[in-house]
């Protein structure tokens, strides 16, 4: 079975790296089971990337940079983007991730209000179907990010949104997505995140966290299946 690669667009903090490994060990140690076969590629060293149609499917992970700094690794990703977009290979950006498939498939990315940071609500709209699974209409998520898509690109559909974000899930058409959350967080993770802002972490209820984490896994599973 051809790999699935894993995109590293950057590294998540010192603290949480000691604890559970980068942005791309998050998303191995989120699947409830295992690929038997993926490749890691750090984006900022510009790698040559493999032939898109020897791969099972694509993440873009987070990253802390900025999809609004244009930098040079940040332009290579793109390109790659655009052939796994057109060949229909499975492609899913988490994140930043999320950002960068939307700006390089022609939407626009910058600050959007205060961002948001911790457990958030998540409502999903429509009837149709995320990596082929019906999802809960409601749940919650965790979030860390200051910039959004504020325009979707031409033909982008919008599946999810909280009350501060209108577009936490997208279908950018064809076979890819993204998402604004992180699917790939845990609690201890999202306290990492918190404390490094300031933010009081100590404001969630063992069931928000619980369902945040179940749905992250789902999630998660349900793109690993997607991949056939």
């Amino acid at each position: 079975m051809y790999p699935l690669l894993i995109i590293r667009a950057g590294n998540t903090h010192v603290q949480a790296r000691a604890m559970f490994g980068d942005f791309d060990s998050f998303i191995i140690h989120g699947l409830s089971k295992k690929p038997d076969n993926y490749l890691v590629l750090n984006a900022q060293v510009q790698p040559k990337y493999p032939e898109v149609k020897k791969l099972r499917g694509v993440i873009i992970t987070g990253s802390h940079e900025n999809v609004t700094d244009k930098t040079a690794w940040m332009m290579h990703l793109q390109n790659f983007i655009l052939k796994v977009h057109s060949a229909g290979t499975p492609l899913l950006g988490i994140c930043f991730g999320h950002q960068i498939i939307g700006e390089a498939l022609g939407g626009k990315v910058d600050f959007y209000g205060d961002g948001e940071f911790g457990i958030i609500g998540v409502e999903t709209h429509g009837e149709e179907l995320i990596f082929e699974n019906n999802f809960q209409s409601k749940f919650f998520a965790y979030a860390s990010h200051s910039q959004s898509i504020i325009t979707l690109p031409k033909g982008a559909i919008s599946l999810a949104s909280s009350n501060n974000e209108p577009n936490h899930i997208v279908w950018f058409g064809n076979k890819t997505w993204g998402l604004q959350f992180h699917p790939e967080f845990n609690s201890k993770i999202m306290k990492i995140y918190l404390n490094k802002n300031k933010l009081n972490s100590d404001l969630y209820n063992a069931n928000e966290k619980a369902n945040a984490e179940e749905m992250g896994c789902f999630i998660l599973d349900s793109f690993l299946d997607y991949c056939h």
